[in-house]
């Protein structure tokens, strides 16, 4: 909209998005990467009309501030003096979150080195994002230093102080971070966490301002950084090309993350006294979890190298059990070799109790062809599914006499519902009905007396 002395908002408007400006406001507006502040604008002592106007949103236009939102109660008219309140608690959660962010500009740079810079940044209620200068991704390890030293400044409840001081003198600062190309007043605002300015512009070159985060900056801020709470580094990741980008939250976001992470850990540390059995599908879930989680990036790595150890417990778990099963499977068959050898049989369909282990039943089936070459074989195993694998072995005879190993695994197959194939001499198959595994058997033995009588 577009005031003079005689235009208004009203309740008609209230569908609308509006703007008004003020002669002065106290509302901060969207700028240096920092979300504009909301709120509430209200007629005040005016005897003719009342209004209520919500703010959702505050931008800088031509040099105005200008305050972004709907009508939701009476007018507002040019000329009107009004109350402006601006939202506490996202004020509040801002301050913490732009707090933070120069506070993890400073750790970044004491972890990783004075050639990380500024490249960007987004300060936000519920979040902070922070754009660096890094040629490489950053590791869990250097994340986590970054976290201990954000929350060693978070611990000391440092004063934040927020004060003009000369262009010139305060380029000199040790320590002081700008975002390079930037244009800066003069006057221009410094941001120094723990060293009051006079101290600064006493002293500009002391190192041990090396150990504070100062910076120039118009945002707003906590007045001391024990209120932050809590900080977390949820992601990190590359944006382009020599530029790294952090996610983090602080507060109470920050210790949820903490928490959300200890019970992940909790339940890394019981999945790894679980029984054999039990622990594939434990592991399987924890990193179904952790993928999930909202919680610190270095706490991800950590749990992820944790869940991995795990993952190579249930490797060799696996290969003890696959090796303990092809053994039992091979004494198995050994014994049904013992019985065709005593009884001169030409054909061998037997069921091995191997579960699932295919590798366990293609042993046996070759155990009985090392022991009765002349025989053609085919061995059946259900799992605990119910789900049916076999696999046959046909001598040379016994294919010139017509007997070939696919089609006939095709036909016992067929009476469990499955399939499978090969060659004349091997072939090998499934079926999801393995409860009709006799059927299949029975089907098996006449198919290959018939083609060998």
């Amino acid at each position: 909209h577009n005031f003079d002395e005689h235009t208004h908002l009203h309740m008609g408007d209230a569908r609308k998005k509006s703007g008004i400006i003020t002669d002065r406001t106290n509302f901060y507006a969207t700028m240096g990467g920092q979300e504009g502040d909301s709120g509430e604008i209200q007629v005040l002592g005016n005897a003719t009309h009342s209004g209520e106007f919500e703010v959702e949103s505050t931008h800088v236009f031509g040099g105005y501030v200008l305050h972004i939102g709907q009508v939701q109660r009476g007018a507002l008219r040019v000329g009107d003096t009004v109350t402006m309140n601006v939202t506490r608690g996202k004020r509040g959660k801002i301050q913490s979150t732009h707090t933070a962010t120069h506070l993890a500009n400073w750790a970044l740079r004491e972890v990783l080195g004075d050639t990380v810079d500024q490249k960007g940044s987004l300060v936000a209620d519920d979040r902070l994002r922070f754009d660096f200068s890094n040629n490489a991704p950053v590791s869990g390890e250097q994340l986590a230093k970054v976290e201990e030293l954000v929350a060693k400044q978070i611990a000391a409840n440092y004063i934040v102080h927020a004060e003009l001081a000369p262009l010139s003198k305060a380029k000199d600062f040790n320590s002081l971070r700008a975002v390079f190309g930037e244009t800066y007043p003069d006057p221009v605002r410094v941001v120094s966490i723990c060293v009051p300015l006079e101290e600064l512009i006493a002293n500009a070159s002391n190192p041990e301002w090396r150990q504070y985060s100062i910076e120039f900056c118009g945002g707003t801020h906590v007045a001391a950084t024990g209120e932050i709470g809590s900080f977390a580094v949820l992601s990190e990741e590359a944006v382009a090309k020599g530029v790294r980008r952090i996610v983090a939250v602080t507060g109470e976001k920050a210790a949820e993350a903490a928490r959300l992470a200890d019970g992940i850990a909790a339940n890394v540390a019981r999945a790894g006294a679980l029984p054999a059995d039990e622990l594939p599908k434990a592991v399987a879930a924890l990193l179904t979890e952790v993928d999930a989680a909202s919680i610190s990036a270095s706490r991800k790595t950590t749990l992820r190298a944790q869940i991995a150890a795990l993952q190579e417990k249930v490797k060799a778990m696996g290969k003890q059990l696959a090796a303990a099963m092809e053994q039992k499977a091979i004494a198995q068959a050994r014994a049904i070799a013992q019985s065709a050898q005593n009884s001169n049989s030409l054909v061998v369909v037997s069921q091995i109790d191997c579960g699932a282990d295919r590798q366990a039943l293609q042993s046996a089936v070759k155990v009985i062809r090392d022991t009765l070459p002349r025989v053609a074989v085919m061995l059946f195993a259900v799992d605990e599914a119910g789900k049916a694998m076999m696999h046959a072995s046909v001598p040379d005879a016994a294919i010139t006499k017509g007997l070939k190993a696919g089609a006939w695994l095709r036909e016992a197959a067929a009476a469990m519902g499955g399939k499978g194939g090969g060659k004349d001499d091997n072939a090998q198959g499934g079926a999801p009905n393995g409860q009709n595994v006799r059927d299949a058997m029975r089907a098996a033995e006449q198919v290959a007396l018939k083609a060998l009588m």
